[in-house]
């Protein structure tokens, strides 16, 4: 856990892994890594569209990329999966994109949406997440010396915002109400980002919805409430800086009366998160409800809601 946790936030061995690598070899293994996710995007994309057929053709064309990207790395190409756990990458990621890519295969994908049956979601997030697993595991090793960087002052930045607001909820902790938080859904991955992690006071931890569907997020106030206005940062996976709420809409509820509301966006994903605050005037407020109602990337969510 420490070692995992040293590397999170230093990468020192991306940055060892990233220095072995020929100069011809980390060009187009991170040339193959882009292409994967630039076709999971747009898999991402057509699936939301119900264009599901091209939309897992894609996924698994992404994860084809991701692999050949694994065995440009690999000491042994062949065996690649084994290699790459050998060199240091994580066990249980690489593990689970081998299986997904056997899986796909083994049985192409149907040619017509008409015969995606709806057994096929399971299919799909076995995909996702075979490439989202190697992405992990290779992303940090491929990216630049000047990426890895702002990676570091991103994460180490975000650590610092969280000391710093945790001294100022310490001295308010007696004060604070009880909120409890429920989403419309939620990403189940490795490491699970459930709705309580937007109202738990940690802006390094983050609700995020499931890739490509639109959502909702309510909180639930102990007893009812004066509010003034409803603070939100961004969520922007830490893990990789790829994904955030783009449009979104807030309702304040008295019981079941609508309150007062308010609307807006974010201009992009943040690596260091990015807070947006509206004014509600609203009294006797049981709970608010943040919808996501579209997203930059594949998914969007929200790192922290505030209430004044």
């Amino acid at each position: 856990m420490l070692n995992a946790l040293t590397e999170y936030f230093l990468l020192r061995r991306a940055d060892a892994v990233a220095d072995g690598i020929a100069p011809d070899v980390h060009r187009r293994a991170r040339a193959r890594l882009l292409l994967g996710r630039q076709k999971a995007a747009a898999a991402d994309t057509l699936w939301r569209h119900d264009h599901r057929a091209e939309a897992l053709a894609l996924l698994c064309a992404a994860l084809d990329e991701a692999v050949a990207a694994a065995r440009l790395l690999a000491r042994d190409d062949v065996d690649w999966a084994s290699s790459l756990k050998a060199g240091g990458a994580p066990g249980p990621d690489i593990d689970a994109a081998a299986e997904a890519h056997r899986a796909a295969h083994e049985e192409a994908p149907p040619a017509l949406d008409a015969d995606v049956a709806p057994g096929f979601e399971a299919r799909r997030a076995a995909l996702v997440g075979g490439f989202e697993a190697l992405d992990r595991a290779l992303g940090p090793a491929l990216s630049s010396r000047d990426e890895r960087a702002a990676l570091r002052r991103a994460r180490v930045g975000a650590v610092v915002a969280v000391v710093v607001a945790a001294g100022a909820l310490g001295a308010r902790a007696g004060l604070r109400e009880k909120r409890e938080a429920a989403a419309s859904a939620y990403l189940t991955t490795e490491p699970g980002f459930p709705p309580a992690n937007a109202v738990d006071g940690d802006a390094a931890t983050e609700w995020i919805l499931p890739l490509g569907l639109p959502g909702w997020i309510d909180v639930r106030f102990e007893r009812p409430r004066a509010l003034r206005a409803v603070r939100l940062l961004n969520a922007h996976n830490r893990t990789h800086n790829d994904l955030a709420t783009r449009a979104y809409r807030v309702e304040a509820f008295a019981g079941e009366r609508l309150a007062g509301g308010a609307q807006g966006s974010f201009p992009g994903i943040d690596p260091a998160g990015a807070w947006a605050r509206h004014p509600v005037a609203a009294e006797g407020v049981t709970r608010v409800r943040v919808w996501v109602d579209t997203f930059h990337g594949a998914a969007g969510g929200l790192g922290e809601i505030e209430f004044d």
